[in-house]
């Protein structure tokens, strides 16, 4: 006979961390929301500050450097609406003529991804 104790609580082990890290991929797209692709069509957006609710329910205030024509806010999914409010400096500071644009994140769209353009 042969004990396979070992074997059982490794399998256990690896299919309880898969479950983990599936729930953790669909939750943000489970509860609705996107996160958010920035492009500055201009050239004089140097930062942006988002401010809304996070796909965990949370008030989230996000000051984001935007270096070059497109980022990518990657480390929050947003859902509900939205204000992003552009600068010409990379601290949030010093407003652009772009102002201010309000986006309903709450439906998934492209991959999870909303694009957001200051004009």
């Amino acid at each position: 006979m042969y004990d396979l104790s070992g074997l059982r609580a490794g399998a256990l082990c690896a299919g309880l961390a898969t479950a983990v890290l599936l729930g953790v991929s669909f939750t943000s797209q489970e509860g609705g929301g996107s996160r958010i692709r920035l492009v500055d069509r201009v050239g004089d957006t140097a930062s942006v500050l988002i401010r809304g609710i996070g796909a965990d329910g949370r008030v989230v205030d996000v000051c984001w450097r935007t270096p070059g024509e497109e980022a990518y806010v990657h480390d929050t999914w947003w859902r509900g609406e939205v204000e992003l409010r552009f600068f010409t400096a990379e601290d949030c500071s010093r407003e652009s003529e772009s102002g201010a644009v309000l986006e309903d994140l709450s439906v998934v769209r492209d991959g999870g991804w909303t694009t957001v353009t200051s004009s």
